[in-house]
């Protein structure tokens, strides 16, 4: 096999087996309903790739097709290039194993050098890729009328999945349509360029939890569009959703009941949110927190913010005051501008208002489980060694090589990385000190826990966050789970600290809170069972707060691809809708396509505006999400002014 074989090969591999991860997919669907001549974007229920740095463009095209009113093409953005662009769907291998597989489609290249340009299919199987086959002994080259193409593989009896679609590797244009993906007579013959199975780099787990996520069967083969939710659906989610008044916060919460039966005796109870920056998730938020502390008798709120931080917060809506006087200053010093809102700030408020008046056993608490800054968890501990001075000359020693790393108001913006680019032997030192701490803290626990109580326990966890953002920082984020298993650690921690009857909500993104594997929420699944439950958020059309293309300012998003789960949500017709979905029947029925793999869009603090369907990855209800909160249309959350007047930029 040549070289450039196996890395079109390995490349290609990648780009499929990431294309449900937003943060590594670099290309994206669109809704081919709106293509006029040639329309940027991959088809809808396609991904795929357009090289890295980007030297391709793809789209669909309504002025050049073998059949209906679109096709999609591949095309060089410059005359030299040196990787390649693809489009690619994938199935599970269910239906099947065991049987020949002709993937095939007609094909109009024009001026095509390079490689060239073909179909491309693999079978990837336990660990590795079974099968493959991408025309490179057939490549189409230069300029051409339209042709049919193939690629014939069998698929294995353990086989996972299947991958395939269409490249581009060199200068030109091609454009594709009509492809088919059937099982064929063993007498077809095979196309398989591969001698013997070759590794994917993961193990069979891995493989098999990707394809979970992926259909049963190809869709938008013709790249007409893919159809939107049946009526028998639409109509049984209409039935089985329930409306809810309003968002804001402070009204009359009786349209909330059904949260009782929902939420049941679980302890904890993890809100998501689709944007880190809508107005109305967070007074949704708001407004679900009261009815559960209301109601349920919930008393403890933990958020996706500093820890150290988010005590002072906490000293704040007990009754204290501490060195800052109004929740907006207090706010601010969290660090994160996703929380820099009005909304965060009359939540705090009405948290230190409703312990003013309540019962010690009723009162609430205000914390937080991330480890992205770490100023304050070593301020922290310093303040804590004052209780044994002899122990703050060891401490001051040992942290002394985070003292550029650690966050003054809200200059700590990229000293993570900072610290991610020193020597291995610098961090591998300054981690030694680190621990030699957290161990000292520990060894006298005994001693420390009689003396200091709780003030103890604090610290030592502060010293655990130091650790964490040593760890994280040092790591460049890889893998991608690890701050989610240090936050589900500092949850778990929070709430043993709580007390054993003590139940609490939690605010964080929807990819935190979900069950998809490597998250949060995952991990506090396999710990808590039944005490864990979750609440995704998703909206129809709105505009929100996010760092983007345009800067931080907002951003507008209309596109609902019609496949999504979004979709079949606004096809009810309801503004505000509360659905259990644990309610979806296993069986074959109308309910079914709301299992998934459905699209459901996951925006962060990151926004590219001209990448709206990148922002749609398949879910699995109610794997995923116990139960769900739609809005129809969302605004922008309010920046509080003093933000502003700052002139911060995330």
């Amino acid at each position: 096999m040549s070289a450039r074989l196996l890395a079109l090969l390995l490349a290609t591999a990648q780009i499929t087996l990431t294309a449900c991860d937003n943060r590594t997919d670099i290309s994206a669907p669109a809704d081919t309903s709106l293509a006029l001549e040639r329309l940027p974007g991959i088809p809808e229920g396609w991904s795929g790739g357009i090289g890295s740095p980007p030297s391709f463009v793809v789209g669909t095209d309504a002025s050049n097709t073998h059949g209906g009113a679109a096709a999609a093409y591949l095309a060089s953005a410059r005359d030299s290039v040196n990787t390649f662009a693809t489009i690619t769907q994938s199935v599970r291998a269910d239906g099947y194993r065991g049987h020949r597989v002709r993937w095939s489609g007609w094909v109009h290249p024009t001026s095509v050098g390079g490689v060239g340009a073909g179909l491309w299919m693999r079978v990837d199987g336990p660990g590795v890729m079974q099968a493959f086959d991408n025309m490179q002994d057939r490549p189409i080259l230069g300029t051409g009328d339209w042709s049919e193409a193939s690629v014939v593989l069998d698929v294995p009896s353990d086989a996972i999945g299947i991958a395939f679609g269409a490249l581009l590797a060199g200068p030109g244009d091609v454009v594709v349509d009509d492809f088919r993906f059937e099982v064929v007579s063993p007498d077809v013959p095979s196309t398989n360029r591969l001698a013997e199975p070759i590794s994917l780099g993961m193990d069979s787990a891995a493989v098999a939890a990707t394809y979970q996520r992926t259909p049963g069967s190809p869709a938008n083969l013709d790249f007409e569009g893919v159809p939107g939710p049946a009526a028998a659906t639409v109509a049984w989610l209409t039935h089985h959703a329930v409306p809810f008044t309003t968002v804001q916060p402070g009204t009359d919460l009786s349209d909330l009941a059904p949260l009782k039966e929902m939420v049941g005796s679980a302890r904890v109870v993890a809100l998501g949110e689709g944007t880190h920056g809508t107005r109305e998730f967070f007074q949704m938020k708001h407004r679900v927190f009261q009815y559960l502390v209301r109601e349920l008798g919930f008393t403890a709120f933990a958020i996706e913010a500093s820890s150290p931080e988010a005590d002072e917060i906490n000293t704040y809506v007990l009754g204290g005051q501490g060195p800052y006087r109004t929740a907006e200053q207090l706010v601010v010093t969290m660090h994160f501008w996703t929380w820099d809102t009005q909304q965060v700030v009359d939540l705090v408020q009405w948290m230190r208002e409703w312990n003013a008046t309540a019962s010690p056993e009723r009162q609430v608490q205000f914390r937080g489980f991330d480890m992205q800054y770490v100023g304050g968890a070593i301020e922290a501990v310093e303040a804590y060694g004052g209780a044994d001075p002899t122990n703050l000359p060891f401490v001051y020693q040992r942290y002394q090589c985070l003292d550029p790393y650690r966050n003054y108001g809200l200059t700590q913006i990229g000293r993570m990385g900072r610290y991610t680019a020193l020597p291995d032997s610098a961090r591998s030192a300054c981690r030694t000190g680190l621990q030699a701490v957290f161990d000292l803290l520990k060894a006298h626990h005994a001693e420390y826990q009689a003396t200091a109580g709780t003030g103890y326990a604090s610290a030592l966890h502060s010293a655990r966050l130091v650790l964490q953002w040593e760890a994280y920082a040092a790591s460049a984020g890889s893998p991608p789970d690890l701050r989610d298993r240090f936050m589900a650690e500092n949850v778990e921690w929070l709430l043993n600290q709580a007390g054993p009857g003590a139940r609490m909500m939690l605010w964080a993104h929807n990819s935190h809170v979900s069950r998809l594997a490597g998250s949060m929420g995952a991990l506090l699944d396999s710990t808590l069972g039944s005490d864990y439950r979750n609440l995704g958020f998703l909206f129809g059309t709105g505009v929100f707060n996010a760092v983007g293309d345009q800067g931080f300012t907002k951003y507008e998003t209309a596109l609902v691809l019609n496949n999504s789960l979004e979709a079949a949500f606004m096809e009810t017709g309801q503004q505000r809708l509360l659905f259990d979905a644990r309610r979806i029947p296993q069986g074959g029925d109308s309910a079914a396509p709301l299992r998934g793999p459905i699209p459901m869009r996951s925006i962060g603090a990151l926004f590219l505006s001209d990448q709206e369907s990148h922002y749609f990855i398949p879910a699995l209800l109610p794997n995923d999400f116990d139960l769900l909160i739609f809005l129809a249309s969302t605004t922008a959350s309010t920046i509080l002014p003093s933000i502003i007047t700052k002139g911060y930029v995330p």
